[in-house]
């Protein structure tokens, strides 16, 4: 019974599931209520959106329960040519590998999104493929029993995926389960990138049949030798709903995404120097223009990486310093800190004064060498903070924090 409308964000660990379309007979069942979540998940093999249907042909839609993303299997395995039967006296499932290769032509779907409640029996099923037993586990290698739901028996798919040498990964921005066969996938993305340089302009197609299969993806890289703020604009012709999705630099991490139809789609954000992808996607025929603009941060000279006490950037006695905070680095995280290792030679008194942009609040900590002890620290918005103190010969480090955008400046003074 659906009991309400509601949007799911996913951004679950990796545990997917495959349905057949027959139950097993059993009087020791054991069955429970379960909520299951849909929504517009696509399912995409080697690159090419799949649509997974039941053994009649209809559209089974993926759904999750308690963070797991469910596959109907039969739609799997008619693309990979597998065949399937149910043993009622045994409750044994066997999967067999054909020679006939894929048979399930690739569609695009779109999902519902709704909130459905259900009762799920479980019992002793037993999974064979090849005449192997394939024990299903989760991504921690917990095992996950099968269940069955209306007349449909639901089973772990991750190691079924293992088991036929699929690679399985999640894009929690799109809402896509990625199967490739053998890194293929990965393999032809990496031939197809193409390089972005910033200010110039490119253009694309979609639509196209490569090997048979249509073309919904474009990749690119894009080097930011320096942090600022990056522009990316993508323009399609009319009717056309585009996405553009960035990613840092393992091809694998979302950082943002944006997404439009008859309009110009925009990604504005700020950025650390590095590595990063853009992939647009879009399952309409036409053609596009991206272009991109830049503009180099002022706080050019912030070291890259000092996140952490062990990686702090060096800070000398009596000099300045200028850093930025809030902007994503290549690894898909948000910078929110700053650390300096300063080294005094002999006693003094020391006070370290930042000045940051208007808006941002900031605090500044001052640590021993081991970061075991806070000695001092400070606190403040829209104003100049400063920490002081008397300092022993050694080694210390300073840690500047803001979650917000901007820029500072940083000075060390010894008297």
């Amino acid at each position: 019974m659906k009991i309400k409308k509601c949007l799911i964000l996913i951004f679950a660990g990796l545990l997917f599931t495959a349905v057949l379309g027959f139950t097993p007979v059993s009087a020791e069942n054991k069955t429970t209520d379960a909520t299951l979540h849909y929504r517009d998940i696509r399912i995409t093999l080697d690159g090419t959106v799949v649509t997974p249907t039941d053994e009649h042909g209809n559209y089974t839609e993926p759904f999750i329960m308690d963070g797991s993303t469910y596959l109907p299997v039969r739609g799997l395995a008619a693309l990979l040519g597998l065949s399937v039967e149910w043993e009622g006296s045994t409750s044994t499932i066997s999967l067999a590998k054909q020679s006939s290769g894929k048979s399930a032509e690739p569609v695009y779907t779109l999902g519902s999104v709704e909130t459905v409640a259900v009762t799920l029996t479980y019992r002793d099923i037993i999974i064979l493929l090849d005449g192997k037993e394939i024990n299903a586990t989760d991504e921690r290698g917990n095992t996950v029993e099968p269940f069955i739901m209306g007349n449909t028996t639901y089973l772990p798919m991750r190691g079924m995926a293992s088991a036929l040498g699929l690679s399985v990964s999640w894009d929690g921005v799109t809402g896509t389960v990625i199967l490739s066969e053998d890194g293929k996938n990965d393999e032809t993305r990496e031939q197809n990138i193409k390089t972005l340089s910033i200010g110039a302009e490119l253009s694309g197609y979609f639509g196209e049949h490569e090997e048979g299969k249509p073309k919904t993806e474009d990749w690119y890289r894009i080097f930011l030798p320096s942090g600022g703020k990056l522009s990316l604009f993508a323009n399609a012709e009319d009717g056309m709903y585009i996405n553009m999705y960035l990613y840092a630099s393992d091809e694998v991490t979302a950082i943002t995404a944006k997404g439009g139809r008859n309009e110009t789609v925009g990604i504005i954000e700020f950025f650390e120097s590095g590595t990063y992808y853009l992939c647009i996607r879009c399952y309409y025929t036409g053609s596009y223009t991206l272009s991109s603009e830049f503009e180099e941060t002022e706080m050019r000279n912030d070291p890259k990486g000092n996140d952490s006490g062990s990686t702090a950037g060096p800070l000398a006695p009596d000099s300045t310093v200028t850093g930025y905070l809030g902007f994503f680095n290549d690894t898909g995280k948000t910078d929110t800190e700053d650390w300096y290792r300063i080294s005094i030679s002999e006693p003094c008194s020391i006070t370290f004064t930042l000045v940051a942009e208007h808006g941002m609040f900031v605090n500044l900590f001052l640590y021993s060498g081991d970061e075991t002890s806070r000695i001092t620290e400070a606190g403040d918005i829209n104003r100049p903070i400063s920490v002081s103190a008397q300092l022993r010969q050694g080694t210390y480090l300073l840690l500047v924090r803001s979650y917000y955008l901007g820029g500072y400046t940083l000075s060390c003074t010894v008297s």
